[in-house]
């Protein structure tokens, strides 16, 4: 392949991406609708409407009355006004009967729900209670009530000890587990997940969307060069391969022009400190900021990974006549990037689980698991290595694979190509 014309080819490439409306926008955009998205998102999880909750209490002991309805009025969601509550003695009433009667003011939004607490409450092990809802997937409201009634429970079970109100307190008081890092050296330091969690997110994310989105952009544009037949007239003056080449370092070059613009504000705490992080309006002890030979490493691992994909999703372009069938044929190619993306979202509940160790080693996978385990926990050295590998490797491979089918399909038209075609195609040209 002749080196001036792939670099013809990518800087026409780099400046039909970069100097458009649609890349600016993106690109400056992108930030600010993250955290809009994301201030939506949290809106929503904690909305709650103006409507009253109307709470009936069956007590099947006849005792609980008092001291429920003292531990609900301690709740704030109780003093706003959020919640009602009324209670029903429960020792001469009949379950089913009673949601019956009460099925017509639940249906009506008169009535949010029935709490029947058994008689046997206060003896059962399980302190098994039952709420009665047209929507019982409400956690915040099941959460609430649980609590009330195990705090009322734990008094009232307590008190037959005839312990002190300071061991009561004691007993109720929930452990504060205190989480510390040990480092190499057997020293242990106490250290702020949250903060490392925020940042596995937010460069995940970004390594997801500049996979997909510049990915599935040089897709359409080599199925459109096909469809319109101008690739037979760059084809007259270039190899397949050079126009391959050049068309993934093109869209590469501005992928990666992008994703430095989206990591700057991350860079700029680093350079500041972690201190800076504290300027910011977040809650106390959550430090943004990472050792900058991490940057060079996820922009590294970026230059790997998009390099591969531009090589598939080009290939993938080049085997339909069409964006509709192209977009169809690309979701294998979305899988090796979108399953990598589940894989390391679940490593906020767990991010030493051997299954993320496994796959930050693994062919595509690596990609996006390894940055993240990175800024999460620290990864012993051949692990590294071996994913830098690995990703390097699969790189090659990509290339020459993607570079043969490119070749053979590229100017195939017509007929759609089945994986019969191709492999012949590939294998004649």
């Amino acid at each position: 392949m002749k080196t001036p014309q792939i670099l013809a080819i990518a800087k026409r490439e780099i400046k039909a991406l970069v100097l458009t409306k649609a890349f600016l926008i993106m690109t400056l955009m992108f930030p600010l609708i993250f955290v809009v998205m994301g201030g939506i998102q949290a809106v929503f999880m904690t909305y709650e409407d103006d409507d009253v909750d109307n709470i009936v209490f069956v007590d099947g002991t006849g005792e609980l009355e008092h001291a429920l309805t003292a531990e609900l009025n301690e709740r704030d969601w109780v003093e706003s006004g959020k919640i009602a509550f009324t209670f029903v003695d429960g020792t001469t009433v009949d379950k089913e009967e009673y949601i019956k009667l009460r099925s017509e003011d639940l249906h009506n939004a008169s009535l949010t729900g029935i709490v029947f607490l058994p008689a046997d409450i206060r003896e059962d092990e399980d302190k098994k209670a039952e709420y009665h809802s047209l929507v019982p997937g409400n956690m915040t409201m099941v959460g609430r009530l649980q609590g009330v009634i195990n705090a009322v429970l734990i008094d009232q079970y307590f008190s037959t000890l005839n312990i002190s109100d300071d061991q009561l307190r004691y007993a109720r008081t929930n452990v504060s587990l205190a989480s510390l890092k040990v480092d190499e050296s057997g020293h242990s330091e106490e250290e702020s997940i949250i903060g490392p969690l925020i940042l596995a997110f937010v460069l995940t994310m970004l390594l997801y969307l500049g996979l997909l989105v510049n990915g599935a952009t040089l897709m359409r544009a080599v199925t459109e060069e096909k469809n319109n037949r101008i690739v037979e007239l760059l084809l007259s003056s270039v190899a397949p391969q050079e126009l391959m080449a050049g068309k993934i370092v093109g869209a590469a070059g501005a992928a990666i022009l992008q994703m430095m613009i989206w990591l700057s504000p991350i860079v700029v705490l680093t350079i500041l400190g972690g201190g800076a992080s504290s300027q910011l309006p977040l809650p106390e002890n959550i430090d943004l900021s990472i050792p900058i030979s991490m940057v060079l490493y996820f922009l590294l691992n970026f230059v790997i990974g998009m390099l591969t994909y531009l090589a598939m999703f080009a290939a993938v372009g080049s085997l339909f006549d069409n964006e509709q069938d192209a977009q169809q044929g690309m979701w294998p190619v979305m899988l090796l990037i979108m399953i990598p993306f589940f894989i390391a979202y679940s490593m906020g509940a767990d991010p030493g689980n051997s299954l993320a160790e496994i796959a930050s080693m693994v062919p595509f996978a690596s990609i996006m698991i390894m940055p993240a385990r990175m800024i999460l926990i620290d990864v012993p050295l051949w692990q590294l290595g071996t994913a830098i590998i690995v990703n390097i490797a699969t790189l090659w491979f990509m290339v020459l694979l993607s570079g043969r089918i490119y070749r053979a399909s590229v100017l195939a038209t017509g007929s759609k190509l089945s994986l019969k075609r191709v492999w012949k195609l590939m294998t004649t040209a």
